[in-house]
């Protein structure tokens, strides 16, 4: 009788249950936006599923789950619609796979295989349901593979295959005590994409390609010079982009004294990455001693035999230890020229004209010189950064006021400097902050005391050289774990203020040049506070905007912040290993463009709308 009863309840409760959603899904579909058309509603949950690159957003299978629950109409909708459906990881639920598989019709299929321990046999559900469609794989990645997986599904490429990611984090893998060596045969000469990430066992003699648009390499040690370069020369007509990250070449003493060989012209790159490239190996595969010392080389040899007459974005960082000062002035001489990087962006995302003028931040530490360059204020995209530590400081102050300054071309607006230096208590390092004095386009600058003195550095004299430098143009100045006082600071600003009036407002006299919004001082950490009388004297002296005291380390550190994963330069196919991916574990409430199948393609040709009937 009680299991009568219970079984009646519960089809009482389901028939209310089916009843309610039922009534729902009605009441859904007669709101305003359902009666938007088909194209513009596919557009709105394109945005929603997807990030700006085209690859799935976080919680993907949670969002399109809901979307569907929705009403009817959105239902059919997302179900008629193959685009929705072709993106599939192996963390996905069995059923969700197979109904995609289904749905996706004939689309071309993005599969992600991400392995999870050592011992993991592979997903083998995933990959049956997925090999009876092996001739639509189009993108597939494998993030920490079982090697049983490698040699049973990918000692063949699938016909159709486009781009390809293999990528470990660790030494081995499931499969034996080493990483199972990768062999590209033949087949894979048509690939378009090719990412090797912490993979020590493909021979890049071994690799046929001739069609690829990106090239990236990650964490290879023992890499042949000879053979990346053999890599680039079969792909020179197609690359787009080249990215080699945390590469350590074998040491061969004899080629760095041969003849530099015909240059590799690569007409249609536009983003070019070298990323801390050095020798280290011998050809027994040990470290060699004297491969420490040609540190940086390698980057050397690589830009000496490539032409980039195309490219919009480049990227260097690196050590130069020991690095001759002709070999410093050659690679400097190198360096694709910020001019035209930055005029070939503004042809091709503005059409050719600007009315603001790019932003370039150079950091002069004290062994590291940093620069970025940003295409205005308030641009979230670097497309010129380096990062190089042992270089002489004269040659590149020479490279600064040449590139940025002095050989600027006519009819574009120069860039705006933000100067930032690191000082200690020796006046040699003082002296640098004032070379670019004179510089006009020197709109900001900052001085921080080093830190590892344990106190503020005792800058003796600083302010009063400040107040007598001119920088015609400063519009920011930030001190930062220095040792001046208010008296110091209000010394400054009116010693300014009389040297040089027609740099700043004044209603008696002032020069076309002036600085029309005057100088803002501020003070950060390190620096004690000032008394209300010294403060309201600072803000009183003409010239000055304003002056205020601050915790923060850097004014100028959310420039660096903006490099946020939709201006992201890593790859759209980085392996992510937070465990957060899962699609069942974590908060929903992540509307990152970071997605699961990695950033942003900023570097990639845009993919054909594949979203729309």
């Amino acid at each position: 009788m009680i299991n009568r009863l219970d079984d009646f309840r519960l089809a009482i409760d389901q028939g209310i249950r089916r009843k309610t959603i039922a009534w729902r899904r009605h009441r859904n579909s007669l709101a305003p936006i359902s009666k938007l058309p088909f194209k513009i509603m596919v557009i709105i949950f394109d945005f929603i599923l997807f990030g700006s690159s085209g690859r799935r957003r976080r919680h993907f299978v949670h969002r399109l789950t809901t979307l569907r629950s929705v009403s009817w109409t959105w239902r059919d909708l997302i179900d008629r619609t193959p685009g929705f459906w072709t993106q599939l990881s192996s963390k996905d639920r069995p059923d969700f796979v197979s109904e995609a598989l289904q749905k996706s019709r004939q689309r071309p299929l993005q599969l992600r295989y991400v392995g999870e321990s050592r011992d993991e046999i592979p997903n083998a559900e995933f990959w049956r349901m997925a090999f009876d469609h092996f001739n639509r794989w189009e993108r597939v990645v494998l993030q920490e593979p079982h090697g049983d997986l490698i040699q049973t599904y990918f000692t063949k490429p699938p016909p159709q295959l486009k781009g390809f990611l293999l990528s470990t984090q660790r030494d081995f893998v499931s499969f034996g005590t080493s990483v199972p060596a990768f062999s590209f045969g033949a087949e894979w000469a048509g690939l378009e994409e090719l990412r090797i990430m912490g993979w020590r066992g493909v021979k890049l003699h071994d690799v046929p390609c001739q069609r690829l648009r990106v090239l990236e390499i990650q964490e290879y040690y023992g890499m042949e010079m000879g053979a990346l370069l053999g890599v680039i020369a079969m792909n020179s007509n197609c690359l787009t982009t080249l990215r080699l990250r945390l590469i350590r070449t074998r040491f061969r003493p004899d080629t760095h004294s041969r003849q530099s060989e015909e240059r590799i012209l690569l007409p249609k790159l536009k983003n070019l990455l070298l990323h801390v490239i050095f020798e280290g190996f011998n050809d027994d595969g040990g470290v060699d001693e004297q491969a420490e010392e040609a540190c940086g080389l390698p980057t050397l040899q690589i830009l000496r035999r490539i032409h980039i007459p195309a490219c919009t974005s480049f990227q260097l960082n690196g050590a130069l230890t020991n690095y001759p000062t002709r070999a410093q002035r050659e690679l400097i001489h190198l360096f694709p020229r910020p001019s035209l990087i930055f005029s070939r962006n503004l042809h091709g995302r503005l059409g050719g004209s600007c009315s603001k003028p790019s932003v370039v931040r150079i950091d002069f530490n004290i062994d590291t010189f940093n620069l970025k360059a940003y295409w205005d204020v308030n641009s979230e995209r670097t497309g010129y950064v380096l990062s190089l530590s042992h270089l002489s400081y004269e040659l590149i102050l020479e490279w600064v006021r040449k590139e940025l300054v002095e050989e600027w071309p006519e009819g574009m607006i120069k860039p705006e400097l933000l100067l930032q230096y690191i000082i200690d208590d020796c006046m040699g390092s003082m002296d640098k902050v004032f070379k670019l004095e004179h510089v006009e386009s020197v709109v900001g600058l900052q001085l921080v005391g080093d830190y590892t003195a344990g106190r503020p550095v005792l800058a003796g004299g600083l302010a009063e050289r400040l107040g007598s430098a001119r920088f015609p143009g400063l519009k920011t100045l930030k001190l930062v774990n220095c040792g001046v006082t208010g008296g110091e600071i209000l010394g400054m600003v009116e010693m300014r203020s009389a040297k040089h009036p027609d740099d700043y407002p004044n209603e008696q006299t002032r020069s076309d040049k002036a600085n029309l919004e005057g100088l803002t001082v501020i003070l950060g950490d390190g620096i004690e506070k000032f008394s209300k009388r010294i403060l309201h004297r600072i803000n009183a002296t003409p010239g000055v905007k304003a002056i205020r005291q601050t915790n923060e380390l850097s004014d100028w550190g959310k420039q660096d912040d903006v490099q946020s994963s939709r201006a992201s330069d890593e790859s759209d196919w980085k392996p992510c290993y937070s465990e957060d991916e899962s699609e069942d574990e974590g908060s929903d409430e992540d509307d990152s463009d970071e997605n699961e199948f990695g950033g942003n393609t900023n570097d990639v040709e845009d993919q054909d709308n594949v979203n729309n009937e």
